[in-house]
């Protein structure tokens, strides 16, 4: 039984079998690069349609509205969908709703990734951790290199809390690589 690997300068090298009946992969050799065992953090002063990043993640609260903060940024740049998708009852914030979006001209970012995350009001540390936590590994398993984070701060979680809770979600992580955190104004 023979089947194609697609593994750089060695492309279509077979499965061999090893052992009983067994396939077994072949690796590829090494091409120098290797993963870092962690992602880098990197904080940006842009707004979140000016932030470089394979994947640009922005929460949405339930009950906030009218839009406020990164995602009234990301709805206004594509040209009030995410206000029309409320309306309509086809997106609403709440918790674990996720919604991914290929962005337009206006974005540096190729993918908008919209993540509800309940009601901001009752929103505390731990729910902030949370959220943080699922966009990153929604960011891993979206195999981006570089995830562009916008979240709002409060006088709960203020900006410096923020980057430690985002530094802490991003350890041990090989992916995303390379993790840009914007600087964004508060939500009411």
């Amino acid at each position: 039984m023979q089947r194609c690997d697609q593994r750089g300068r060695r492309d279509r090298q077979v499965f061999r079998h090893q052992g009983n009946s067994r396939l077994h992969q072949r690796h590829s050799r090494s091409g120098g690069t290797t993963r870092p065992l962690m992602t880098s953090l990197e904080i940006a002063d842009l707004p979140a349609d000016r932030l470089p990043a394979d994947l640009l993640a922005v929460p949405l609260y339930e009950d906030v509205r009218t839009l406020d903060g990164p995602v009234a940024a990301v709805d206004w740049r594509l040209d009030g969908l995410l206000t029309r998708m409320m309306t309509a009852g086809e997106l609403s914030g709440r918790k674990g709703e996720q919604l991914a979006l290929q962005g337009n001209h206006r974005f540096c970012a190729p993918w908008i990734l919209v993540v509800g995350c309940g009601r901001w009001r009752a929103h505390d540390r731990d729910d902030y951790v949370e959220t943080v936590e699922r966009i990153v590994k929604s960011g891993g398993k979206a195999c981006t290199d570089v995830l562009g984070l916008c979240l709002p701060c409060s006088e709960a979680i203020p900006a410096g809390e923020a980057e430690r809770i985002v530094r802490e979600a991003l350890t041990g992580l090989r992916r995303p690589a390379v993790c840009r955190l914007s600087r964004v104004s508060r939500l009411a």
